[in-house]
């Protein structure tokens, strides 16, 4: 067992040393044999969160983001503090931003983002890493709350041709999506037209056009779709009817 006091550097008192140094160590035994070579000695005082100043949790909505602040301490004068995250998380995205000293304390922004309509908890764990290797750890938890996306038109409905005494059919999962609701509880409804109607069959699943005797030529309609938070979309469809 050997103690090295970081003051004493060749038989010379220095105070407040604080760095890496180089000691030629030399082992003898009993029998006069004895081996030396190079010691690298690290003489610092490791890097600190502030438990008390850095927020266990992080709460914010899905496909939104959020700002907070991580705080550490560093005794030793001139550290270098470098923060980042610690293995990955699936879901959850951090960003660095500026870095401050306020008084014995650096202060790092970080931003917390999700991917898209991600929600749940997740923990993410940061790093503070001083300019000799030393570190220390800390753990937020994340905790994104679920916001409710209307559903979506993925394409624009075709130009559509029918006969005065036919019908046209639709699938409607070609043209839209909800990630949130069921599929079947969506409501349909269709304005700005008289003269074709518009029916919904099969669990939502077919779109049924019929022209109303005796129409003959081109109407466009709205094809408005609620979920079942009272969210809508909205698209044209124009229908031509001929003989």
């Amino acid at each position: 067992r050997v103690l090295f006091d970081p003051r004493i550097v060749q038989g010379l008192e220095i105070t407040n040393f604080v760095g890496i140094t180089q000691i030629q160590f030399t082992a003898t035994t009993f029998f006069d044999e004895s081996v030396s070579g190079p010691l690298r000695v690290i003489v610092d005082t490791p890097p600190l969160f502030a438990q008390d100043a850095t927020p266990d949790s992080m709460i914010y909505f899905e496909d939104r983001d959020t700002t907070f602040t991580l705080v550490a301490v560093d005794p030793d004068p001139g550290a270098q503090l470098t923060f980042s995250t610690v293995g990955t998380v699936e879901n959850i995205r951090a960003t660095f931003g500026t870095q401050e000293v306020v008084g014995d304390t650096i202060r790092q922004v970080v931003s917390l983002s999700s991917i898209a309509d991600y929600f749940g908890n997740d923990v993410v764990r940061f790093s503070v890493l001083d300019q000799f290797g030393l570190a220390d750890t800390i753990a937020v938890q994340a905790v994104v709350k679920p916001v409710n996306d209307p559903p979506r038109f993925i394409k624009a409905f075709p130009p559509i041709e029918v006969a005065a005494l036919d019908q046209y059919m639709l699938t409607l999962s070609e043209y839209l999506e909800d990630i949130d609701d069921p599929f079947d509880r969506l409501q349909f409804a269709f304005t700005g037209v008289d003269s074709i109607a518009f029916d919904v069959t099969a669990n939502n699943n077919t779109m049924v056009i019929t022209p109303v005797v005796p129409f003959q030529g081109t109407r466009t309609a709205n094809v408005v779709v609620t979920d079942t938070s009272n969210a809508a979309a909205i698209q044209r469809i124009t229908v031509n009817v001929d003989r």
